[in-house]
C-alpha cells in the first residue's frame, strides 16, 4: 500500500488507496457519522460483478468511528481511496472526490444506500456499447417495514431506451437524484457543473443540468439503487420541514425553473410544473406548513421565492390541481404562509381531532372570505362538516363559542353551495333562523343526550339498531340530507338503561319501509326538540352488515354516524343488467 497525498485545497490527506492504472468507473461516496450503515454500503460496492473500479470515500468530519472503519477496509482493498475533507458539506465532499476521479465513468452513491452486484456493469456497458452520455437505471426506496418503486408511473421507465434526448422522454426529470445513474467523465468535465453547498437538494440542479446538456441518453429496465429511507432527526429527510431547508430547496427549485425556461420546450415545461406542484414542490411546502411550531422568520423569503417559480410555470399545470392544494399555494406565495398552514393542517392528508382544530378552520375560512374565493371555501366547508359533527359530539363547553363563530362562518361560505353540505349535521337545521344562544343551547343539549349505537344486526328484510340515551325519550328516524324527508323506525325504550337516562333496547325498520339508491342517516329527535346524529362508536358489535336476502347495505358515515341504503333485490339488479346489455347490443348490431 502506497499513500498518496492530494492537494491541500482538496483534502488533508489521502489515508489509503495504491496508485495503479485508471479504472474504469470511480464511485463517489461522501460521509458523515454514518457507521451503522456505511459497512453495507461499501461491501455493496466491493461485490460489484464490474471488477475495475475506485470507490473514492470523502470523510466530511465524521466523529463516530466511520473514518476508522473506512481506513481498516481500504488496508485490505486497494480499490478504496479515503480523503479527510478540509472543507464541511456533502456537496463540498462530492466535488472534492470528482476532482480525483480517475475512472472513464463516474457513479455516486450515498452512504446509507446499497447498490446491487450487477449494477454498475449494467450501467457502463449500455454506455460502451451505444457512446451515450449518461445511463439511467431503476431504482426503489425502503424503510424497516416496506419497499416501493417510485418510477412505477414515470413513462421513460416503462421500456429500456438507447440513445435519446431528454426532450424525446420528459419524464426522465421526475428523477434528480444523482445516485441511481452512471456519467461519462469527460461529458461530466465538460459541462463544468459542481454541487452546491446547501443544506437540501444540492443535486437537483446539477442533474438537470447534465440532462439538458446530454446528447443521448440511456435507460436500462435493471434496478440499480437501493435508498435507504433512515428513521430519526439524523437523516437529512427528517430535517426537510424546517424552514430553513425548504427555503434552501426552493432556491435549487428556482434555479431549476430558470434552467426549464431557457430550454424552450413544452414538454419539459409541462413535466417540470407537474413535479413541482404534484409531487417535489407541494411535498416540501406540506410538510414545513403541517409543523405546529413551525419557524415563521423566513416566510418572507419563501413567498417571494415561491412567487419567482410559479411565475414561469404554465398555469394550466395548476389549475389541474384541486382547489385546497391551490389555496395553499396563492396563500404561501402571497405572503399568508399563517393560513396556508392552518389549511394544511386542517386538510393533509387526513385531518385529525385536535384542540385547537375550531381555531385553525376559522382561520382558514376568514382567509378564504378575504380573498374572495368561495369556490375554494366551498370544498373547505364540505371537508370541514364532518369535524363541525365531531365538536360538536365530543367538544367542552369552552371552545362552543368559537364553534358558533365557525358555524357562522360555515353557513356564509355554503349559502350558495347546491351539496348544502351542512345539511348532513341534524343540529344545524334551521340554524340560520337561531341567535347565537339558541344555536349555543341546542349544541350542548345535543351534546348532553349523547345519543350511542351499541349493536346493530342486519337480517331476514330488516335492520335492528341497539343503543343508549341520555334523556328521558328519543325517536329515532332514518332522514335523507338532500330532500329532509325522515322515515320513521320503531323503538323500545327501556327506561332504566345503563343508570345514565332512558335507553332504546331496539330500532327496527324493514325494507319495505325505505326508498331504494338513497343513503340515508339515522338521527335521533329528543323531547328537548333537538335532532342529532346519532353516534356510532368504532366498538358496536357489527353482524351481517351486508344482507342480500334484507336487501340493505349499512356502513359508519364519515360523520361518526350511521347510513343505511335499501338496494333492489340481485334479481331486480341483474334483470337490469342484462336487459341494458341486450339493448347496447342491438343497437351496435344497427
Amino acid at each position: 500500500m502506497t499513500n498518496t497525498e492530494p492537494t491541500e485545497a482538496l483534502g488533508r490527506r489521502t489515508t489509503y488507496g495504491e496508485a495503479s492504472d485508471p479504472p474504469l468507473l470511480s464511485v463517489v461516496v461522501p460521509t458523515h457519522d454514518v457507521r451503522p450503515w456505511i459497512g453495507e454500503t461499501v461491501q455493496s460496492l466491493l461485490d460489484q460483478e464490474l471488477e475495475e473500479l475506485e470507490i473514492i470515500v470523502v470523510d466530511d468530519h465524521s466523529m463516530d468511528g466511520t473514518l476508522e472503519f473506512l481506513t481498516d477496509i481500504a488496508r485490505d482493498d486497494s480499490r478504496v481511496r479515503i480523503i479527510e475533507a478540509t472543507e464541511v458539506g456533502g456537496a463540498a465532499a462530492r466535488n472534492t472526490a470528482m476532482r480525483l476521479a480517475r475512472g472513464r465513468y463516474l457513479a455516486f452513491c450515498d452512504a446509507d444506500d446499497l447498490v446491487p452486484p450487477t449494477a454498475y456493469r449494467a450501467l457502463v456497458e449500455s454506455l460502451e456499447s451505444t457512446g451515450s452520455d449518461i445511463a439511467f437505471g431503476d431504482y426503489l426506496k425502503f424503510s424497516p417495514t416496506t419497499t416501493w418503486r417510485p418510477t412505477s408511473g414515470w413513462p421513460a421507465y416503462s421500456e429500456p431506451r438507447r440513445s435519446v434526448a431528454v426532450a424525446e422522454h420528459p419524464s426522465l426529470i421526475r428523477g434528480r437524484a444523482v445516485w441511481n445513474k452512471v456519467f461519462r467523465r469527460e461529458f461530466w468535465e465538460g459541462i463544468d457543473v459542481e454541487f452546491p453547498e446547501t443544506p437540501r437538494s444540492n443535486d437537483i440542479v446539477p442533474m438537470l443540468t447534465s440532462y439538458l446538456a446530454a446528447d443521448r441518453i440511456d435507460v436500462i429496465d435493471d434496478v440499480v439503487y437501493l435508498y435507504r429511507e433512515r428513521p430519526g432527526a439524523s437523516s437529512m429527510t427528517a430535517r426537510a420541514a424546517s424552514a430553513g431547508s425548504l427555503l434552501a430547496y426552493l432556491e435549487q427549485e428556482s434555479a431549476c425553473a430558470t434552467l426549464i425556461t431557457l430550454a424552450s420546450d413544452a414538454g419539459l415545461s409541462s413535466t417540470y410544473a407537474g413535479v413541482f406542484y404534484e409531487a417535489d414542490g407541494w411535498k416540501h411546502l406540506r410538510d414545513h406548513l403541517a409543523e405546529a411550531d413551525r419557524d415563521t422568520s423566513h416566510d418572507d423569503a419563501i413567498a417571494q421565492v415561491l412567487t419567482t417559480i410559479m411565475d414561469g410555470l404554465p398555469s394550466f399545470r395548476f389549475n389541474r390541481l384541486s382547489r385546497i392544494r391551490r389555496a395553499v399555494f396563492e396563500l404561501a406565495r402571497s405572503g399568508e404562509l399563517d393560513a396556508a398552514s392552518a389549511l394544511v393542517r386542517v386538510t393533509e392528508p387526513h385531518p385529525l381531532h385536535r384542540p385547537d382544530h375550531v381555531g385553525l378552520w376559522n382561520l382558514v375560512l376568514d382567509r378564504l372570505r378575504m380573498r374572495g374565493d368561495q369556490a375554494t371555501a366551498q370544498e373547505a366547508v364540505r371537508m370541514l362538516t364532518p369535524l363541525i359533527t365531531e365538536q360538536i359530539r365530543l367538544g367542552s363547553p369552552d371552545d362552543d363559542d368559537e364553534l358558533v363563530v365557525l358555524i357562522r362562518s360555515a353557513e356564509h361560505a355554503s349559502q350558495t353551495d347546491p351539496w348544502r353540505p351542512l345539511r348532513r349535521v341534524p343540529e344545524l337545521d334551521g340554524s340560520t333562523q337561531l341567535d347565537d344562544g339558541a344555536l349555543l343551547d341546542r349544541l350542548r343539549a345535543s351534546r348532553a343526550a349523547a345519543h350511542r349505537i351499541t349493536t346493530v344486526t342486519v337480517e331476514r328484510g330488516a335492520v335492528t339498531i341497539s343503543g343508549l340515551a341520555h334523556a328521558d325519550t328519543v325517536e329515532l328516524a332514518f332522514r335523507d340530507n338532500a330532500t329532509d324527508r325522515r322515515f320513521a323506525v320503531v323503538v323500545t325504550h327501556d327506561s332504566d338503561g345503563d343508570g345514565h337516562g332512558a335507553a332504546w333496547t331496539t330500532a327496527t325498520t324493514r325494507s319495505t319501509s325505505l326508498p331504494t339508491g338513497v343513503r340515508l342517516h339515522l338521527v335521533a329527535h329528543g323531547e328537548d326538540d333537538v335532532s342529532t346524529l346519532v353516534s356510532f362508536p368504532r366498538d358496536v358489535a357489527f353482524a351481517t352488515p351486508y344482507d342480500r336476502l334484507a336487501r340493505f347495505d349499512v356502513g359508519r358515515s364519515g360523520e361518526g354516524g350511521m347510513w343505511i341504503e335499501r338496494r333492489p333485490h340481485w334479481t331486480v339488479r341483474g334483470a337490469k343488467r342484462t336487459y341494458h346489455a341486450l339493448r347496447a347490443a342491438v343497437t351496435k348490431g344497427r
